[in-house]
């Protein structure tokens, strides 16, 4: 495999290149007709609505939206860190979004919950 360390001798058609020299060039492959999922934010039933710790109560995931905005971290907690996260079981037992559900169990923060929630949303 000596033929790879060899450089290549000059020619008249252009300089001399080498194998560091060249680079590789690759195409991204770019996604044909990606679906975007469109959801609809909807209300929750009045006894459906979320009551979050500190007394705000949400109807749907707009004002989940907002309401991780304004909470602190200790709101937050209370919400994630005792039985599990309480914003995913909302979300899939009241709005049936299992995939946005999912994505929010796993989130450990409040910044990545609203990244998801972002994400998923718009």
């Amino acid at each position: 495999m000596d033929f790879f360390r060899r450089k290549v001798a000059p020619t008249s058609e252009g300089p001399k290149v080498t194998r560091s020299t060249v680079k590789k060039v690759t195409k991204k492959a770019k996604p044909k007709n990606v679906a975007v999922k469109v959801i609809e934010i909807v209300n929750a039933d009045p006894e459906s609505y979320f009551w979050v710790n500190n007394g705000n109560v949400l109807k749907n995931l707009h004002d989940l939206q907002d309401a991780l905005v304004a909470m602190n971290d200790e709101q937050f907690d209370f919400h994630t860190k005792r039985d599990g996260n309480d914003f995913a079981k909302w979300v899939a037992d009241i709005f049936g979004e299992m995939e946005l559900a999912s994505k929010l169990s796993k989130s450990k923060t409040k910044k990545s919950t609203l990244i998801v929630l972002n994400k998923y949303i718009g």
